[in-house]
């Protein structure tokens, strides 16, 4: 769940660049995001690394069959097939992630899967043949069933990853920061880490570099920015497949980039209704049922800002949420006043999953 605290206003600079097409306009000037803190920040953990096709599959099979202990053993090196900087970055991949979860009272050296990533990454083998203590703190409901994307071949489970990562600003600060930043707002490296040094400094017992948070914002942009070359016999120069979903590019300055707005209709409606559920807990809202369109395009961690959705593409997506999901929403666009209504309280993305799993099993296929 997205967490954030508002402390102060910033003017972030938009005054070397005109105003993009999709940029919030208000009456006083662009809608500015505000300096927030969060109760802890975290921009280490990957090793340099950006998250890779076949890690969570890799480290989620490794867990089943290995144990709580398989990412701090030698044997994890040949079964992961990795050196030891990677298999660190593949169990923080992991956890950023949610497909596993460190153990209580572990204090890290135990990692267990997690219901969601069961749902996801689990084959019929794993159902089949993996040890029993390897899930059983998992309920029957969910390992009844493989998951839906095993080997993480749909361009959904990966938006789905995508607003996991995040909606996690405890332990992807960076990512949080950048998807909620201006509209259409260029930036260089170095506008992100001195915005994130700042952050950071609210941070009550921060103590993190400039240095780290630099190493942190190059596995940002390169986990987005396509390569410009790609050797295919290198795995190290292989993209990240967050680059397939086309959020962030290179701008036509140098050393700049931009995100990338538009309606993306391809993205499903549970993908949305799940980034829908962390928004919606995260405003904390008592009494209100409704979500104005303002809030939905432009509202820190609303699917707009997420998914970098135009107004058209979340006016579109209000309207088939409200088709696939008529027991939660409704879309209400009279009046020239345009919002979602919340008829019940949303369910976690988990259960989003779950629902989602199941209906697919049954055959109905991925349309919603």
């Amino acid at each position: 769940m997205l967490i954030l605290r508002a402390v102060s206003a910033v003017q972030l600079d938009t005054t070397a660049q005109p105003l993009s097409t999709g940029q919030c306009v208000t009456s006083s000037g662009p809608l500015m995001l505000p300096l927030t803190t969060l109760d802890s920040t975290n921009f280490a953990g990957h090793e340099s690394f950006p998250l890779r096709y076949a890690w969570l599959k890799k480290g989620f099979d490794c867990l089943l069959s290995s144990g709580p202990r398989a990412f701090s053993n030698d044997e994890a090196l040949v079964e992961l097939g990795v050196g030891k900087n990677m298999v660190r970055a593949i169990r923080h991949w992991g956890l950023v992630c949610g497909v596993w979860q460190e153990a209580d009272r572990s204090r890290g050296r135990e990692l267990r899967v997690t219901a969601l990533g069961w749902m996801l990454l689990a084959d019929a083998e794993s159902a089949a043949t993996c040890p029993k203590s390897s899930t059983a703190h998992l309920a029957a409901s969910v390992v009844s069933r493989p998951g839906i994307d095993p080997y993480l071949q749909s361009g959904d489970t990966w938006w789905f990853l995508h607003a996991q990562i995040v909606a996690n600003a405890k332990e992807a600060t960076s990512w949080t920061w950048l998807f909620n930043r201006p509209k259409s707002a260029r930036f260089e490296k170095t506008d992100l880490v001195a915005e994130l040094s700042e952050l950071a400094s609210n941070v009550r017992g921060s103590r993190v570099s400039e240095a780290t948070i630099r190493r942190d914002v190059d596995v940002l942009v390169r986990s987005y920015v396509r390569s410009r070359a790609v050797d295919l016999d290198d795995e190290d120069s292989l993209d990240s497949p967050f680059v397939s979903l086309g959020l962030l590019r290179n701008a036509p300055e140098r050393n700049a980039y931009e995100l990338v707005d538009g309606q993306r209709v391809r993205i499903p409606s549970w993908v949305i209704l799940a980034c829908l559920s962390n928004f919606w807990s995260g405003k904390g809202v008592r009494g209100s049922r409704s979500i104005g369109l303002d809030e939905l395009v432009y509202g820190t961690g609303s699917p707009g800002r997420v998914f970098r959705l135009s107004e058209e593409g979340v006016v579109s997506h209000a309207e088939r949420l409200a088709v696939a999901f008529p027991h939660l929403l409704n879309f209400n666009d009279t009046a020239g006043l345009r919002q979602l209504l919340v008829i019940q309280d949303l369910p976690k993305p988990e259960e989003i999953v779950r629902t989602h799993r199941d209906a697919q099993k049954l055959g109905a296929g991925h349309g919603n």
